[in-house]
């Protein structure tokens, strides 16, 4: 069976709910409401996570994913990284943002 796999990571980031993230929810629940036929044997598989290490995460529920531990729910997480706007660093508690 032949296999199609929806990134669904750019849901962990802050454009989770709005631009590229809204866009690719969208896709996903359109095309989790497609008649198996309409498929024509074609599974569709969410790609949940992918580390640098190559290790990933896939779901096959593809219209409930939301977003993971780094979504934007957990600015903590995002604001901590050496790359984050300052504001946000500091918002996340760190001194060398301030």
């Amino acid at each position: 069976m032949p296999r199609l796999l929806l990134d669904l990571t750019p849901l962990d980031t802050p454009s989770g709910p709005r631009g590229i993230g809204r866009y690719i929810r969208e896709l996903a629940l359109g095309l989790s409401e497609l008649p198996p036929e309409e498929l024509e044997g074609v599974e569709i598989i969410g790609l949940t996570s992918l580390e640098w290490t190559g290790e990933y995460k896939t779901t096959r529920d593809i219209a409930s994913y939301r977003g993971g531990p780094r979504s934007v729910a957990d600015v903590a997480g995002i604001a901590l990284c050496a790359d984050a706007p300052r504001g946000m660093r500091a918002l996340a508690g760190d001194p060398s943002a301030r």
